[in-house]
Order: C-alpha cells, then sequence, then structure tokens
C-alpha cells in the first residue's frame, strides 16, 4: 500500500523540512510512499483547515495548528508500520 503525505503550510522551510524527515523515514522503514507540499491559500480553505501547518496521509488530516516536531512525525511514522503489519497480518490469515 502507497501512502500520500500531504503537508499544508505557508513557511517553505519548514514544510521542506518536514518533507525531508517523512521521506527518509518512510525510506528507512522500508514504505513506499510521496509527500506532497501544498502553500495555496485555495486548498487549505477547500480541505477546511482552520490552521496551518495541517498534515494529511491517504486523505485523513492527522492533524493541525501545531508546529511539526521530530517526535510528533516519528509517531507518525511508528504508527504507520504497525498500521501497515496488522493490515499485512489480516490479509496473508484471510488469504488462507
Amino acid at each position: 500500500m502507497e501512502v500520500l503525505f500531504k503537508i499544508f503550510d505557508t513557511d517553505y522551510v519548514r514544510a521542506q523540512w518536514a518533507e525531508k524527515l517523512l521521506l527518509s523515514g518512510l525510506k528507512a522503514r522500508g514504505i513506499e510512499g510521496k509527500v506532497h507540499l501544498v502553500f495555496e491559500h485555495l486548498e487549505f480553505s477547500r480541505k477546511g483547515l482552520k490552521d496551518i501547518p495541517a498534515l494529511e496521509l491517504n486523505g485523513i488530516i492527522l492533524f493541525q495548528g501545531q508546529g511539526f516536531s521530530d517526535r510528533i512525525l516519528e509517531d507518525i511514522l511508528k504508527r504507520l508500520v504497525i498500521a501497515q503489519r496488522k493490515m499485512s497480518f489480516k490479509y496473508n490469515n484471510n488469504k488462507n
């Protein structure tokens, strides 16, 4: 399963930092994924975002209005690995 993160922000440097951390974290964990940066205010409105920065994973807003931190992004990546393991386990058990 490929994952798609979207980072909604107006601070280009902060968004790039979060993008690099997410991409390196995905690669280190062997997860296929992409990270898109979104800077357009119209897109913020379309998503119903009231506060930025915000982080979306496969269409679901994970958080908004909090600054990105190593701890938050690492926690999201760890939870993603756990979720993928559970999905893989269920798929393999239902396959038999």
